[in-house]
């Protein structure tokens, strides 16, 4: 949420939905919050949003309050935390990032009673038993 008002290029990316998309996430931020919230990062935040962006002041004093919504969420709801840069939690969210895009992706093989990467029954083979 912070970036999403105070990075231009992290704006940038939202393009001609930005504005849309902002005043949506800012009412969803209401709707989690509740009314009486006292989470001092929350407090923390909608400080330092509203002294920083104005665009963001105006959609907070607005008071809009709705869950976001979009595509078949069957009543889900999806909450991002980001981890303080250069803490623990960063450091060990790196590692985790850097592991799920090098480590290949292993699951119970149907023909062994083993983990495997698709090895035996990769795309364009079968997943009968029978030889490798």
């Amino acid at each position: 949420m912070r970036s999403a008002f105070l990075d231009p290029e992290v704006r940038a990316l939202y393009g001609d939905d930005w504005e849309r998309i902002a005043a949506g996430s800012v009412s969803a931020i209401r709707a989690l919050a509740g009314p009486e919230s006292r989470d001092p990062q929350l407090a923390e935040l909608v400080g330092e949003l509203s002294v920083r962006s104005e665009e963001f002041r105006q959609l907070w004093v607005r008071h809009d309050v709705a869950p976001r919504t979009g595509g078949s969420t069957d009543g889900l709801v999806l909450v991002l935390f980001h981890a303080a840069p250069g803490s623990a939690a960063a450091q060990s969210l790196a590692l985790l990032a850097h592991l799920a895009t090098t480590t290949p992706l292993r699951r119970r093989c149907p023909r062994t009673t083993t983990s495997c990467a698709g090895e035996c029954h990769g795309p364009g083979r079968t997943s009968r038993p029978g030889p490798i």
